[in-house]
């Protein structure tokens, strides 16, 4: 446990965030420096400011990120609960297929692989990337893949309810789920082209910069030279946080702190191929 609390905080360098952070923090340093150099040295008490006005100021700086945190962070996570009901769709679906209409095992293993392709057009969806080349023709892909593909699933369910493989009880909870693969697209597109309010962005922002021009004159009195190193270490955390809640708040890309679609879409694959292929 211990080694890997520790293999995460030396390997954080990795991370996109980080990386951005450290950029920033050469300007941070020097502003900092030339607040410190100035008020020690050629202006005295001239333009001293009260430590107290800045720690208001963060208060009200900090209940503002943590709002922030917190709205990327939910739409993160329901990105996440949106793909784990994916995977127990998916699931679900090929078991009732396998128990309801598993005469023809060629027909149930093409069935199985338009539910493992709806989860990989989905991903290829949400990251506006080609389809993949799980299905159909290349010259005459449809536009919304994912919708394409559940449209064929429920048409396999209502050709096997024609042919009275299935009834209409069976045919009922069928559709349960394939009705749900697009209840989870149209969720996973809300997050995706709803971002949030720039207006809301561009204020918390300012509120950063205006508080770290601030900060220097605020403590510099207290802390001397090490105003440097504290406006350094509350300038890491406070960007820090705003950039890690960017990379949160849009969960399907190819970033390090996305959710990872290609783990969740190799799941569905292996649990479908192993309900298909089951034997019996």
């Amino acid at each position: 446990m211990m080694n890997r609390w520790l293999e995460l905080i030396f390997r954080s360098h990795r991370l996109q965030a980080v990386r951005q952070v450290w950029l920033m923090m050469p300007a941070v340093v020097l502003y900092a420096l030339a607040v410190a150099l100035i008020e020690l040295g050629l202006m005295n008490e001239a333009l001293q400011v009260q430590s107290n006005i800045a720690a208001l100021l963060g208060a009200v700086l900090g209940l503002l990120l943590v709002f922030r945190t917190n709205t990327a962070y939910d739409r993160w996570w329901e990105g996440r609960k949106l793909w784990g009901q994916l995977v127990n769709d998916s699931r679900n679906l090929a078991i009732k297929a396998r128990s309801f209409a598993a005469e023809n095992q060629a027909d149930l293993r093409d069935f199985g692989n338009l539910i493992i392709s709806f989860a990989f057009e989905l991903k290829a969806h949400l990251r506006e990337a080609p389809p993949t080349a799980e299905i159909g023709d290349a010259a005459q892909q449809p536009l919304h893949m994912p919708m394409s593909v559940a449209s064929r699933i429920v048409s396999r369910i209502m050709l096997w309810k024609r042919d009275a493989r299935i009834d209409g009880f069976e045919t009922m909870m069928l559709d349960t789920h394939a009705r749900s693969l697009m209840d989870i697209c149209g969720a996973c597109e809300r997050i995706r082209k709803t971002p949030i309010a720039r207006g809301y962005l561009v204020f918390i922002r300012k509120c950063i910069l205006v508080y770290l021009l601030a900060l220097p004159w605020g403590i510099v009195n207290d802390f001397g030279l090490w105003t440097v190193v504290v406006t350094a270490i509350v300038a890491y955390f406070m960007i820090g946080l705003e950039l890690v809640a960017e990379d949160v708040e849009e969960p399907f890309g190819l970033g390090s702190d996305d959710l990872q679609l290609e783990e969740y879409c190799r799941t569905i694959r292996r649990s479908v191929e192993e309900v298909v292929d089951a034997p019996g």
